[in-house]
C-alpha cells in the first residue's frame, strides 16, 4: 500500500460534537491522498465508535494519555504519520474544502517551509464573526513580535525538526514555540492569499483561564528563547519583552 502525500493530525479530548464536524471538513477535501490521524486523550464517550461511523479507511484512530499536555499527543500523532507532509487541525476548527489542494500548490519544489493562510473566526454554532487576514513577513525578525501562522492552517514537510515542546511553560503557545524553533533552522514561512480555515472562538472556562495565564507564559517563554538563541536579534527580543511587560501591567489594571 502506497504512502499518503499528507498526514493530517488532530488531537482531541471530550469534544465529540465539534470533533465530528472537524473530521467531516477534512474528509470533504478535494485533494484526497491523505491519512487522518486522530489522537484521543481517553474522552468520556466511545471514541472508536464515533470514528467507525465515518466508515473511511483514511482515518487512523489512537488513544494516548497526554497528562494534560496537548503537545504530547501532537508528537504521538507525528510518530504515527507516514506522509511526505504534515498538516494539523484542532478538534473544533474547520477546513475549507480546497485547503490541502491549494496549499500543496504553494509548497511544491520548496524545501524547509511552513504554509499558512488567513482564516475566518466562527462562534460555537459555526457562524462567521469576522475575517482575520494574515500575510507573509518579508522580515523574519517580526516573528519575535507576532505569530502569523495559525496552527490549524499549517502545512509543512515532515522532518525530525517537527517536535512540539512538552514543558508546561509552553502550554497554549506550543505552536509559537515550534515556529520560532523552525525559524532558527532557516525555515521559510508563507501565508497563501486564500482564506482556508474556520477558527472557532472558544467560550469555555478553560479557554478563559488560559487567556489569563498566557501573558505570564509568553513572558517566560521569550526569556527562555533569548537564552536558547543568544545569536538572535536582541533588539527584537527586547521590544517583544517590553510589549509583554506592558500587557502584564495593563492586564493587572483591568483585573482590579
Amino acid at each position: 500500500m502506497s504512502k499518503p502525500i499528507v498526514s493530517v493530525i488532530v488531537t482531541t479530548y471530550n469534544r465529540k460534537k465539534y470533533l465530528k464536524e472537524t473530521i467531516q471538513s477534512i474528509l470533504n477535501q478535494t485533494f484526497s491522498d491523505f491519512e487522518l490521524i486522530v489522537v484521543d486523550n481517553f474522552s468520556n464517550y466511545d471514541f472508536y465508535q464515533v470514528i467507525k461511523e465515518f466508515n473511511d479507511l483514511r482515518i487512523k484512530p489512537y488513544q494516548n494519555k497526554n497528562g494534560g499536555i496537548i503537545a504530547v499527543n501532537r508528537n504521538y500523532g507525528i510518530s504515527k504519520a507516514s506522509g511526505k507532509y504534515l498538516a494539523f487541525c484542532d478538534d473544533d476548527d474547520l477546513w475549507h474544502k480546497d485547503k490541502l489542494r491549494i496549499q500543496l500548490s504553494y509548497i511544491q519544489d520548496r524545501g524547509k517551509v511552513v504554509i499558512g493562510s488567513s482564516f475566518f473566526l466562527i462562534d460555537s454554532n459555526g457562524s462567521i464573526k469576522r475575517k482575520q487576514v494574515r500575510k507573509t513577513f518579508r522580515n523574519k525578525k517580526k516573528w519575535y513580535l507576532e505569530n502569523n501562522i495559525m496552527f490549524s492552517s499549517a502545512l509543512l514537510p515532515k522532518s525530525e525538526d517537527i517536535v512540539f515542546e512538552t514543558n508546561e511553560m509552553y502550554f497554549g503557545i506550543e505552536d509559537y514555540a515550534l515556529w520560532l524553533t523552525l525559524l532558527h533552522k532557516d525555515y521559510d514561512f508563507i501565508v497563501c492569499p486564500e482564506t482556508l480555515l474556520y477558527y472557532r472562538v472558544a467560550s469555555t472556562n478553560n479557554s478563559n483561564n488560559l487567556k489569563k495565564k498566557r501573558p505570564f507564559q509568553r513572558l517566560s517563554f521569550l526569556c527562555s528563547i533569548m537564552l536558547r538563541y543568544p545569536h538572535a536579534s536582541i533588539s527584537y527580543f527586547c521590544l517583544a519583552l517590553i510589549v509583554e511587560l506592558f500587557w502584564l501591567i495593563f492586564y493587572n489594571k483591568i483585573k482590579k
